[in-house]
């Protein structure tokens, strides 16, 4: 992608993606929009990789994963002017380390696929809840997620719906003791 069509995509970004409760993230997108050589850094990667989530995961999967900078501070302490200033240097500083993880890993911030995994965990719990359990998905995004108990999984020995809406495949790699949805005995769920 050129530098001027990631640069309007940041914008883009920071205007009609980001809500008010992220007023940090807001000011950064809307920063590295302006910023050529932040946005040369992003071009580095791989097109899959340049949408404005890409990065700011990056950056904060560096910063959890130990890379001490002052933007976690100004993070933790909602200092927007600060973090904008921070962010790019913190990009600049580590680029090579943020084009690598940019081109090893990706967000994913509505993939029902998760199903596959999720439902087989909350059954092992529910298991221990005879009375049913709370399920809160926090970025729920579309919310398909919430319906875990109503998406069929396909693990290739079982199904655990037979003739589903929708359905996902998961490949095991160890076996799995085949379950069916109301085994998950959700009460309650919410998507914030």
């Amino acid at each position: 992608m050129a530098r001027d069509q990631l640069a309007d995509l940041w914008a883009y970004h920071a205007d009609a993606a980001i809500g008010d409760d992220a007023p940090i993230y807001r000011a950064i997108a809307h920063a590295v929009s302006r910023d050529p050589e932040v946005l040369d850094i992003a071009r580095r990667t791989h097109p899959d990789a340049h949408h404005p989530n890409h990065l700011f995961a990056a950056v904060r999967f560096l910063l959890l994963g130990g890379v001490e900078d002052e933007l976690a501070e100004a993070y933790l302490a909602g200092d927007a002017a600060n973090a904008v200033e921070l962010f790019g240097r913190f990009v600049r500083r580590h680029a090579d380390d943020i084009v690598e993880v940019l081109q090893e890993r990706r967000t994913q911030t509505n993939e029902v696929g998760r199903v596959g995994v999720i439902a087989p965990a909350l059954r092992h719990v529910a298991a221990d809840h005879p009375e049913g359990i709370g399920l809160l998905d926090v970025g729920a995004s579309g919310g398909l997620n919430l319906l875990v108990d109503r998406i069929g999984c396909d693990y290739g020995d079982f199904r655990t719906i037979a003739d589903p809406p929708l359905e996902v495949s998961t490949a095991l790699e160890a076996p799995l003791e085949p379950f069916e949805p109301s085994d998950l005995r959700i009460a309650w769920r919410g998507g914030l």
